[in-house]
């Protein structure tokens, strides 16, 4: 199966849940990544806010703010090119405002060094068991790990649907060190 094929089908399985499965599962995730040693003990952590059917993240910020942990959400840089992002912190109080692609985005956003991050909890439409992601094709997380000074934890999180066993996979996308979905948690 090619790409948009995928992301196709994968997008018609997640809409198709109802708002209290994807609760449901949503929490059962939450458990799942929290049980992570090394995501518990991270101080610095990026996460995406959830956007339309996705594993929704909002548990996770949640605990993560009420734990004192530092949190930092991914912001379109308005000045940058297409799929351009950076991470800013926020805060149990942020201000949030939709984007271009109608995802929240903290009003108050200020540039941090993603190379000071522990953990990135990262989206994906599908993702396989080699540790490959399949995400919207704009190449954000790939560019990302890609730097050498970005050492976080890479940990792909996604309803337990999305796993797949194989995904066409090209010489610049970058593995996931975990995936947590709400069934388990695979390390690879």
């Amino acid at each position: 199966m090619d790409k948009q094929a995928i992301r196709s089908e994968m997008e018609s399985r997640r809409s198709s849940l109802s708002r209290q499965e994807a609760e449901k599962f949503g929490l059962a995730a939450c458990n799942n990544l929290f049980s992570v040693s090394e995501f518990s003990s991270a101080e610095r952590i990026g996460v995406y806010l959830s956007f339309g059917a996705e594993l929704s993240t909002k548990p996770v910020i949640e605990k993560l703010l009420f734990l004192q942990k530092k949190v930092f959400v991914p912001v379109k840089d308005p000045s940058g090119p297409d799929g351009a992002m950076f991470f800013s912190q926020i805060f149990s109080e942020s201000i949030y405002k939709k984007n271009v692609f109608g995802v929240d985005e903290p009003i108050e956003a200020q540039p941090i060094d993603v190379s000071s991050l522990d953990a990135i909890i990262v989206p994906g439409i599908a993702f396989d068991l080699d540790g490959h992601r399949l995400g919207w094709g704009k190449g954000f997380y790939d560019r990302l790990f890609s730097v050498e000074s970005v050492h976080a934890l890479r940990i792909g999180y996604a309803f337990s649907f999305q796993v797949v066993a194989e995904l066409p996979a090209e010489g610049h996308d970058q593995k996931m060190d975990l995936l947590v979905t709400d069934s388990d948690v695979t390390r690879f």
